[in-house]
């Protein structure tokens, strides 16, 4: 999800615990590192190009949002503000997405719950688009990366953590040989990057749990001297997402994908044309979507700008046979 114009719901920090557990010590005894648990979301997994949702409230009344780190910002859906007679109010904002632009409102809520975490009173935005998601909103990394991510998507969980004194510490509190890659955030909407190789040529991805499935811009596959056309590559399936377009799928046999120090050996990964959305901006040439984040166990840790990750078995990536895709944003 990418904006179109700027405005002013950047940085959504009006969320604040009100509820802690008990720190998690992840160095020896005497260490003044904590590792905080600040929330733990069971999430309901997605249906077929679904997203992946958390529990919540908006105005008292229990709702699905969806955990998007594709997302660069914390958006109501336009449904859901209509079933609750919100009356929202058209902005001059708008976000792009695979499929075109969509506008952004506003409205005014009571209240807003997620796990532990509340904000009142205040003017929220609306997205009119993705009316057929079944969620009632998108929680973006304007409010996740506030915290320490951790994406346990086989497990279906979600949890936030707060680090203190624990620059030097190792994170991956379930496995101590998990890996590492450094992270950042992209320049102009704070979404988590890191640096993968495809057949050895270094290629930024986007971390991305609103994405289906991983794909590689056509952009990149051009980049790297391979064509569409060439034998083996088959057409399968389309993205959408906000706006009303579609687009087409192919899907390729690399010889190889490595992320840090795993490396897959001749994946076939889905190929996506999004040129045309970015007019040279674009900050990523690949998306790591949920098949590949299904497969691992995942620290997205902002406090150190590290991505851990354990392989915990399964496919890397999904198969030409899988037609389905969810890109409700189309990066910078």
């Amino acid at each position: 999800m990418k904006r179109a114009n700027k405005h002013p719901f950047l940085g959504f920090t009006v969320f604040a615990f009100l509820l802690l557990s008990a720190p998690f010590h992840v160095a020896r005894a005497g260490s003044a590192c904590h590792y905080i648990e600040q929330a733990d979301l069971a999430i309901v997994p997605p249906g077929r190009s679904k997203f992946p949702t958390v529990d919540g409230e908006i105005n008292g009344q229990p709702v699905k949002l969806a955990i998007d780190t594709g997302a660069y910002a914390t958006f109501m859906m336009r449904s859901e503000a209509d079933r609750q007679s919100l009356h929202p109010v058209r902005t001059r904002s708008q976000v792009q997405g695979v499929g075109g632009n969509a506008s952004i409102f506003t409205v005014n809520i009571k209240d807003i719950a997620i796990g532990g975490a509340h904000a009142k009173n205040m003017r929220f935005p609306v997205l009119e688009s993705l009316e057929d998601t079944g969620v009632a909103g998108i929680i973006g990394v304007d409010f996740l990366l506030q915290y320490d991510v951790e994406l346990n998507l086989a497990e279906h969980r979600v949890k936030l953590f707060r680090a203190d004194h624990c620059q030097d510490k190792a994170l991956a509190y379930w496995d101590s040989d998990a890996l590492t890659v450094p992270m950042e955030f992209m320049a102009d909407s704070s979404r988590p990057r890191v640096q993968v190789k495809i057949n050895g040529v270094p290629v930024w991805a986007l971390i991305d749990t609103g994405a289906f499935r991983s794909v590689v811009d056509l952009d990149t596959v051009r980049k790297l001297g391979l064509s569409i056309d060439a034998p083996g590559v088959v057409t399968g399936g389309k993205a959408g997402g906000i706006g009303s377009g579609k687009r087409k799928l192919w899907h390729m046999t690399f010889d190889s994908f490595a992320i840090g120090d795993e490396v897959v050996q001749h994946p076939r990964i889905a190929i996506m044309d999004d040129a045309e959305n970015y007019r040279g901006r674009k900050q990523h040439g690949m998306i790591l979507g949920r098949d590949f984040l299904a497969s691992h166990r995942v620290l997205l840790a902002q406090s150190q700008m590290l991505m851990y990750y354990s392989y915990k078995g399964g496919q890397v990536f999904l198969k030409d046979e899988i037609d389905a895709i969810n890109l409700p944003r189309a990066a910078p």
